[in-house]
């Protein structure tokens, strides 16, 4: 059965509750604001009303967005820490700063407004430094072909850099491919697939997995940065690229992959191997 396409945004409950609690964290801290307000409206200014709901109001947005992201639950749990540990951090500088400044004398017009401007500073600042350690991994080094995927190895990390390209997939011999009856453009979105790394270890692997079935995580298995990496690749292109072909069936909500090319294709698979070889 064809399961949800990967380019679609589909997620599951436990999926959105990382988004959910960055939203819930914003939503409490502009009700301390409000709740501020009503306590000390003779003393509170005006402009620190309006500073104070734009930063909660920028934790609400970025979480209902995040809940809309395809990112999965673990990931935005990092995310969650990040943030929480933001909030922690620069509330506890407030917290000092108001200490010391009654126990050495000194004057804080609005130790109210310090503390919750850090607070929520520290909340935004937090859930930035956890989506840019999320985003920073995704950039691979341009000096190392170690990404580069080939079918033949358990470990797409450590991998040869030179392989047959597409254009010389495309001139297999012609007795070898001649006894595969495929139409012609199925037989070229084949040779395509192939001639990527990545899409012949993602295929290798489904295939010797028990039932045809695997996930990602077990795909991107090793060092976490590099599997960072290359998880964005998996579930952005090359899991597409499989699916479009329709080589393996991919559900995005659990990250299973299940392999469902038909008898003619590991045919071609095999004679593009000894080929290779």
């Amino acid at each position: 059965m064809r399961v949800t396409h990967p380019d679609l945004t589909v997620t599951d409950g436990e999926s959105r509750t990382g988004g959910r609690v960055i939203a819930l964290i914003g939503l409490l801290l502009s009700m301390v604001v409000i709740i501020d307000l009503f306590l000390r409206a003779e003393s509170v200014w005006f402009p620190e009303f309006i500073i104070e709901m734009t930063l909660s109001a920028m934790l609400v947005f970025v979480g209902y967005r995040l809940t809309r992201s395809d990112l999965d639950a673990t990931t935005l749990r990092r995310v969650d820490v990040s943030c929480l540990k933001g909030m922690v951090a620069l509330g506890i500088f407030a917290a000092g700063v108001i200490v010391t400044a009654k126990v050495s004398g000194w004057h804080i017009a609005n130790p109210y407004f310090l503390a919750q401007t850090l607070v929520t500073s520290g909340a935004l600042l937090g859930l930035v430094v956890g989506i840019a350690g999320l985003v920073g991994p995704l950039r691979p080094d341009p000096g190392d072909s170690r990404d580069e995927s080939d079918a033949s190895s358990a470990d797409p990390e450590e991998l040869p850099s030179t392989e047959p390209t597409d254009s010389a997939l495309t001139r297999l011999p012609t007795a070898d491919v001649d006894d595969i009856d495929v139409p012609s453009g199925v037989m070229d979105d084949w040779l395509d697939v192939l001639a990527d790394r990545r899409c012949r270890y993602v295929l290798r692997m489904a295939m010797d997995a028990p039932d045809g079935v695997l996930t990602v995580e077990e795909l991107t298995s090793g060092d976490e940065l590099r599997s960072m990496s290359l998880e964005a690749n998996l579930r952005h292109v090359t899991l597409p690229k499989l699916w479009d072909v329709h080589l393996i069936d991919y559900d995005d909500r659990t990250g299973t992959v299940r392999y469902d090319a038909p008898p003619a294709f590991e045919t071609l698979f095999e004679v593009v191997e000894r080929y290779r070889q």
